[in-house]
């Protein structure tokens, strides 16, 4: 359970610099998840095991902030 734990820190982590590459490159954060792997930035696995962890996406209405859970 443990190195479950550490993985999915890792691919949280992973996640979040994703999604700031994509704000500094495009100069807003991506309409999803899935656009991250669209534009190439994620590799098919990562977007793999961001599902295996249940990632939920979320852009905030009216701010530029989104939640990750």
């Amino acid at each position: 359970i443990e190195s479950n734990s550490i993985a999915r820190n890792q691919v949280e982590e992973n996640l979040h610099w994703l999604i700031e590459g994509y704000r500094a490159q495009y100069g807003v954060y991506p309409p999803s998840l899935a656009t991250l792997e669209e534009v190439g930035l994620a590799s098919p696995r990562l977007m793999q095991m961001s599902g295996l962890f249940s990632f939920r996406y979320q852009l905030t209405p009216g701010r530029p902030a989104y939640t990750l859970l």
